[in-house]
C-alpha cells in the first residue's frame, strides 16, 4: 500500500531548478536511499516532503493518519533533561497509566469495588498490549545502541556535545512509532558499533524509511529501492546501492551504444544522400526526399545520453620531502580529572604511510588528534613531529572556518602566496567555479567542509 504519493514536483531557488517533474510512491515498508551530488537537493526533497518548502508545481499526498517524522542532518537540539528524560518522554502516555494504576491500587486496597477491578484489569491488559511493560528497556537499549555510555544517560543534554544531542533526536525519531521515517545522514555522529546497530534496527522497522547519505555501506545493508537526483530529475531503481550502480552503468551503457548506433546510421544515410545528388536525376531526388525523412525519423528517436555530473578530484602531495619518520608518539596518556581516557599509546608514522584510528565514540579519537596537533598537552608522554613534515587538520565540527567570508577571501586569506588563478583552479576541484567563489560560507550546504579540506590541501607559507 501506498503511504505517499509525489506526482510532478518541482522545486526552484531564484533562477535555478533543482528538480523537475519528480513523481514517485512510497509504500508501507519501503526502505529507499537517496542519493545523488552534493547540491543536487535531496535535502530539499525531504523539506518539500515535510511542508517545510514552498513547491512550484505538483503534488504531494500522504495517507490519512500516517505519522511521518523528519531529522534534519544538522541540528541544534537540546533542552535541559538528560537523553533517557527527553526519549521517555515520547511515552508520557504510559506514564499516565501507571499513575492511574497505582491510584487504582490505593483504592482497592481499602475497598475492593467491584467496577475498579474492571477498571484495573482492563487498563492494566491496554498497558500490557501497548507496550508498557518494555518501553522504558527500549529506550535505554536504544540509546546503548546509538554510542551512549551508561553514565551518559543521566546527564543534562546541555552538557552533551552537538553530536551526543543529535543522537539523542535521532534516538526519539527511531522509537517514535512513524509510518515514514526521513533521516538526512544518521550516520555522521556514530561510531563503527553503532551504524551496525542502526542497519539492523532500519532492516527490521515496520514503517517505511527514506535515507540521506553517503555511506554505500549503509546503504547496501538497508535498502531495497534507491532514489538518485541527477540533472534536476529523480530516477528510481530496485535494489540497494551496489545494485543501483550495476543498473545504472548498464542503462548508460545501453543508451550510448543506442546513440553511436543512430549516428551512425545517420551518417551512412546521410553519404546516399550526398551521393544521390551528384547523380543529378529526377529519380535521384525522389531517393533524397526519401531519405531525409528516414534521418528525420531517427533524428526524432535519438536521445544523447546525460553525462555524468562532476566529481570533486583532487590528490594529496606533500609540500616538502621529509625524513622516514613522520610522526612518532611516545608514552601519551590523557586524563581528565578522575577520568583516563587512555594510557601509554606508543605510534611511529612513516613517510608516505596511511593509518587509520577506529573506536566507539568518546574513547578519545579526537583528543589524540589534538595532542598530536599541539592543541592539548598530554598529562604524560609526548608527540614529536619528524622533520619539515607540516600538519594539515580537518575536523569534524569545520571550526577552521570563518562562516563571515566568501570561499574566495578564505582560501585567499588562509594562503597568501597564492595567486588568484591557483586559487580559482584549486576551488574547480572542489567544484566552485565562477561567480560561486564568491558566496560567504554561512550560505553553504554541508559542502562548506570541503573548504576545510581544501586548505590542508594546499599547505602554503
Amino acid at each position: 500500500m501506498s503511504i505517499l504519493t509525489v506526482s510532478g514536483l518541482t522545486k526552484s531557488f531564484a533562477s535555478r531548478t533543482i528538480f523537475s517533474d519528480v513523481s514517485f510512491r512510497v509504500e508501507n515498508n519501503d526502505k529507499i536511499g537517496v542519493v545523488g551530488v552534493n547540491g543536487c537537493g535531496k535535502t530539499t526533497l525531504f523539506r518539500v516532503l515535510m511542508g517545510l518548502e514552498d513547491f512550484e508545481s505538483g503534488s504531494v499526498n500522504k495517507e490519512r493518519r500516517i505519522l511521518v517524522s523528519y531529522m534534519a542532518q544538522h541540528s541544534d537540539y537540546t533542552s535541559q533533561k538528560t537523553p533517557m528524560e527527553e526519549v521517555l518522554s515520547l511515552f508520557s502516555h504510559f506514564e499516565a497509566m501507571e499513575n492511574e494504576l497505582n491510584e487504582l491500587n490505593k483504592k482497592l486496597e481499602l475497598f475492593p469495588d467491584k467496577t475498579w477491578l474492571e477498571t484495573q484489569h482492563k487498563l492494566t491488559e491496554r498497558y500490557i498490549a501497548e507496550g508498557g511493560m518494555t518501553y522504558k528497556s527500549r529506550c535505554r537499549a536504544t540509546l546503548l545502541g546509538l554510542g551512549f555510555l551508561e553514565s551518559e544517560l543521566t546527564l543534562p543534554l546541555e552538557r552533551l556535545s552537538g553530536g551526543q544531542r543529535t543522537r539523542v533526536l535521532l534516538a526519539k525519531i527511531l522509537l517514535s512509532g512513524s509510518d515514514l521515517l526521513l533521516l538526512d545522514e544518521p550516520t555522521n555522529h556514530l561510531d563503527i558499533r553503532a551504524i551496525q546497530w542502526l542497519e539492523d534496527f532500519l532492516a527490521s522497522y515496520k514503517g517505511a524509511v527514506m535515507v540521506i547519505s553517503h555511506d554505500r555501506y549503509f546503504l547496501d545493508k538497508i535498502c531495497n529501492k534507491t532514489f538518485e537526483i541527477e540533472n534536476e530529475t529523480l530516477r528510481e531503481y530496485k535494489g540497494n546501492y551496489t545494485k543501483f550502480k550495476e543498473q545504472k552503468a548498464l542503462d548508460r551503457l545501453t543508451a550510448q551504444r543506442d546513440y553511436d548506433r543512430k549516428q551512425k546510421e545517420i551518417e551512412r544515410i546521410e553519404g546516399i544522400i550526398e551521393q544521390q545528388k551528384r547523380f543529378g536525376q529526377e529519380r535521384n531526388f525522389v531517393t533524397i526526399k526519401s531519405k531525409q525523412k528516414q534521418i528525420e525519423h531517427i533524428k526524432a528517436t535519438v536521445t544523447e545520453p546525460e553525462k555524468d555530473p562532476d566529481e570533486v578530484s583532487f590528490s594529496f602531495k606533500a609540500c616538502s620531502e621529509t625524513g622516514q619518520d613522520a610522526l612518532i608518539v611516545e608514552n601519551v596518556t590523557q586524563r581528565f580529572g578522575e577520568r583516563t581516557l587512555f594510557s601509554g599509546v606508543n605510534m611511529l608514522i612513516k613517510a608516505k604511510e596511511r593509518a587509520f584510528i577506529v573506536g566507539p565514540n568518546g574513547c578519545g579519537k579526537t583528543t589524540l588528534f589534538r595532542i598530536i596537533m599541539g592543541e592539548l598537552t598530554p598529562t604524560e608522554g609526548r608527540c614529536l613531529k619528524g622533520a619539515r613534515v607540516v600538519y594539515g587538520y580537518y575536523d569534524q565540527n569545520i571550526s577552521g572556518l570563518d562562516m563571515s567570508k566568501t570561499i574566495f577571501d578564505e582560501i585567499s586569506d588562509s594562503f597568501p602566496s597564492m595567486t588568484n588563478g591557483q586559487i580559482r583552479s584549486a576551488l574547480g576541484t572542489f567544484l566552485f567555479r565562477g561567480d560561486e567563489v564568491f558566496k560567504e560560507i554561512s550560505k553553504l550546504t554541508c559542502g562548506a567542509c570541503e573548504i576545510n579540506a581544501l586548505q590542508n590541501k594546499f599547505p602554503y607559507t
